[in-house]
Parts: structure tokens; C-alpha cells; sequence
């Protein structure tokens, strides 16, 4: 059976056997660029309000610990079973975490409509499929209140789209400023703030803040 392309992202990192599930600890203590005051995703970050926030593509919680004490109600979501397990048992003494096995990888059909106040993602969604990167936008949709707001760091890389993420740099997945703006227009969210910069290779990941209207 062919594996489809959302599959194989999926299938890098779903389980210990996974060919990079060794990213998960590569990268935990490499988290300057997202939570040091004045960063591009620290300002942003700021104002989103945690009464009751979802993280897509958690992995094992590296960013959770940085935001589990200041959040009402904070749902881990991940397709990676052992990721999600490890995120369990990493946060099994704070009331405030639920964490979440996501194995289709675009759905948030768990979470009431209207009941999370912001919706994130940090370092993942710039490997998924543009499909899955606008389905989760329908789903953040859903899921915000009036005037809650989402923060996604995602792929603005153009230049090969029909080549496999794996052979991309940085395994970033096709993504340009104009189809993601198009995706969370589609989706009913204002795009409030957007900013592309350097990651993987110049411009190829870009930052962008949205809002459900009132």
C-alpha cells in the first residue's frame, strides 16, 4: 500500500521505532528562540490569553513546561503515541494538563466548539502538508471563542512543491505568505500578524498571529 504524504510525516516521528523520533530530545533544551523575552514568538506569544489553550504537535512538552503554570486549562495534542505517552507521564501531576493522541493528524474534534481561548504550535507544523496545515486551521477555527487567537509556526518554503518534505531543507514542507493568509481567510481568522525569517535556509519559515472575529 502506497503511504500518502500527510503519512509520512506522521510516520517520521509516530512511535520510539520511528526514524527521528530522537528529534524529541535533540531539541529540548534548544528553546531560546521561542520563549526569550523579545523573540518574534515570545512577543507574540504574549498576548494570547491561556485560560484554556490547545498545543498542536507537542511532542514530548518542551514547550508546555515553559507555559503549564500559567495556564488555566492547557490539551496536548500529538500524533507521536510515544511522544503523547511520555507527555502524560511528564505532567501527570498538574490537574490543569489533559494530553491527547491525535493519530489522524488534523482533527480537533475532542475539543468543544468555542472552548479554547488560543490555539498554538511551535517548531512542528512546518513539516505538514499544506491540506493538513488548513485543516487544522478550519479545526482552530472551531475550537477558539470570539476573539481568541491562534500563533503557528509554519513552513514558508516554495521552492519544490512537488518534491518529497524529507528532501527539503530542514524538512520543511511547501508553504508560501499567500496560500497560509488564503488558508486562514478560508477558515474564518483574521491574520493579525505575520512574519517570515531564516530558519532552515533564508525565508523558509515564517510566524503568523490570527484571531476569531468577535
Amino acid at each position: 500500500m502506497t503511504v500518502d504524504h500527510k503519512e509520512r510525516v506522521i510516520d517520521k516521528w509516530r512511535n520510539e521505532g520511528s526514524p527521528d523520533f530522537g528529534y524529541f530530545d535533540e531539541v529540548e533544551d534548544k528553546l531560546g528562540s521561542f520563549w526569550v523575552s523579545g523573540s518574534i514568538f515570545r512577543k507574540r506569544f504574549d498576548t494570547l490569553d491561556l485560560t484554556s489553550v490547545v498545543e498542536i504537535a507537542c511532542g514530548k512538552g518542551r514547550h508546555a513546561a515553559q507555559i503549564a503554570d500559567q495556564c488555566g486549562k492547557l490539551v496536548l495534542v500529538d500524533t507521536s503515541k510515544d511522544a503523547i505517552k511520555f507527555a502524560c507521564k511528564r505532567f501527570s501531576g498538574k490537574k490543569n494538563i489533559e494530553c491527547v493522541h491525535s493519530e489522524g493528524g488534523e482533527s480537533l474534534g475532542f475539543i468543544p466548539t468555542g472552548s479554547a481561548t488560543a490555539v498554538f504550535s511551535y517548531d512542528a507544523m512546518v513539516h505538514f502538508e499544506p491540506v493538513t496545515v488548513f485543516a487544522y486551521l478550519q479545526e482552530t477555527s472551531r475550537v477558539l471563542r470570539p476573539g481568541g487567537r491562534a500563533l503557528f509556526h509554519h513552513s514558508n518554503y516554495s521552492k519544490q512543491p512537488d518534491e518529497d518534505f524529507n528532501l527539503a531543507p530542514g524538512w520543511r514542507n511547501y508553504m508560501t505568505s499567500d496560500l497560509f493568509r488564503h488558508f486562514a481567510q478560508r477558515a474564518g481568522l483574521d491574520l493579525l500578524e505575520h512574519q517570515v525569517f531564516p530558519w532552515a535556509e533564508p525565508d523558509s519559515d515564517a510566524i503568523s498571529l490570527m484571531q476569531k472575529p468577535e
